[in-house]
């Protein structure tokens, strides 16, 4: 919902509402100022997450596996992605990024997980567009942007030490809520839901969209503060006991009685 809702009939629909759900705060204030909705029917539901399977994961076994297969050497700081190769997502922001700070930072290592939208011809192109600017990258560089198309993201995570969401618009990243589950700090841009859950210099750093010398600068500095790191990681891991899907259920359940 982007516009808002003027018509008889939605004046009708949402009087009949009891409560509108929101993913995130920053949700919460789009949509009252858009739906002919009363604040006090809004509510704030986190999208629950399987915080036990996540955590019990073999990440040492998936890091050192994903590591020997993209041939990443074990002093290496590794940054994560997870999305759709589309514009919106911020992946041209990031190669660029990534391209300039690499040649001064030989640890540093990208891995780009994902591939074009199903159906999408834009997306397939925007695909083969980053496919070809990275391959264009001089040899080191390319050598630590890895590219590995669709893999499963508690594997990619695993790999991390930092994840990064640089996408225009986003809802609630789910990836994002898992890695900071998983103790990785994060690099987002002030978009969306983002904020609600990146928070800086607490679990990690957010930068403006579409800017990607602000993304260069913000990489450099989770690239190289060891510190700073391990702080916003653990502050991050304490997302786990909001998102965990059985307190977020048995919270639904309650909501329901109440309103029963």
């Amino acid at each position: 919902i982007t516009h808002k809702k003027k018509t008889p009939f939605h004046s009708w629909l949402y009087k009949k509402i009891d409560e509108v759900w929101c993913s995130s705060e920053p949700a919460q204030r789009m949509l009252s100022a858009i739906l002919p909705v009363a604040s006090h029917r809004f509510r704030v539901v986190p999208y629950g997450r399987d915080v036990a399977g996540l955590l019990a994961a073999p990440r040492s076994q998936y890091r050192k596996e994903l590591h020997e297969k993209l041939h990443i050497p074990e002093n290496a700081v590794v940054a994560a992605t997870v999305a759709r190769m589309e514009p919106i997502k911020g992946i041209g922001e990031l190669v660029e990024a990534f391209s300039r700070l690499a040649p001064r930072l030989p640890r540093a290592h990208l891995i780009l997980a994902g591939g074009p939208s199903p159906q999408n011809e834009e997306s397939r192109r925007f695909n083969d567009e980053i496919i070809i600017w990275v391959e264009s990258l001089p040899p080191d560089v390319r050598a630590r942007l890895h590219l590995t198309g669709f893999l499963p993201a508690e594997r990619v995570l695993a790999a991390a030490d930092f994840y990064v969401l640089p996408s225009y618009e986003e809802c609630m990243s789910l990836v994002l809520q898992d890695a900071l589950v998983m103790g990785l700090p994060a690099l987002g841009t002030a978009a969306g839901g983002t904020p609600a859950l990146v928070r800086p210099d607490v679990t990690g750093l957010l930068v403006p969209p579409r800017d990607a010398i602000a993304l260069e600068k913000a990489m450099e500095r989770l690239f190289t503060d060891e510190g700073a790191r391990a702080r916003w990681g653990e502050e991050a891991a304490k997302l786990a006991v909001v998102v965990d899907e059985k307190r977020v259920v048995d919270q639904i359940l309650s909501w329901y009685v109440d309103r029963r």
